[in-house]
């Protein structure tokens, strides 16, 4: 309807902005709730370009949060949506459980790492990811050191099939 319409233009627009890229780029979604979109509107956006759009990647900024879980099932239930860890680790519990969701859902090749920059180095928001692989909560399932090392070293840009900014 005119509703989505518009809703869809000013997701457009928006990420065209964000991302410096066309309307034929990545769509990339922030779901810290900047004020821009509610959060009921952010999902009616994701669904309208995954329906009008299927064959974008879209990108779910800190796995959704505060809504990690639903998150992981968007990210089993649609193929080109994928999220980043960023900022995972600010929050032990909220990252640690989001992580063994994912794991459980079978999501974690639709991991992608970020750090948050600036407010935390690479280098630094390895270290904390790191850090959820070694909570642990008596026998129930804990984040394993591979899902964290997968997330590290998965080829993001490949993954969304983008160029390497680095090779002109």
């Amino acid at each position: 309807d005119d509703g989505d319409e518009a809703m869809f233009e000013q997701v457009e627009a928006a990420n065209r902005a964000k991302l410096g890229r066309d309307s034929e780029g990545l769509a990339a979604a922030d779901a810290d709730g900047d004020g821009e979109l509610t959060t009921r509107e952010l999902a009616g956006a994701l669904k309208v370009v995954r329906q009008r759009k299927p064959q974008k990647k879209q990108v779910m900024a800190h796995m959704g949060h505060p809504w990690q879980r639903d998150a992981n099932v968007v990210l089993r239930k649609q193929p080109n949506v994928y999220a980043d860890v960023s900022a995972s680790w600010s929050r032990p519990m909220d990252g640690f459980m989001a992580l063994v969701h994912a794991q459980e859902w079978g999501v974690v090749d639709k991991l992608l790492f970020g750090s948050d920059y600036p407010l935390w180095e690479p280098a630094a928001a390895m270290t904390q990811l790191r850090h959820l692989a070694t909570l642990r909560a008596g026998d129930l399932p804990h984040v394993l050191d591979e899902t964290v090392e997968s997330i590290i070293h998965r080829d993001t840009l490949a993954l969304l099939n983008l160029p390497d900014p680095r090779i002109r």
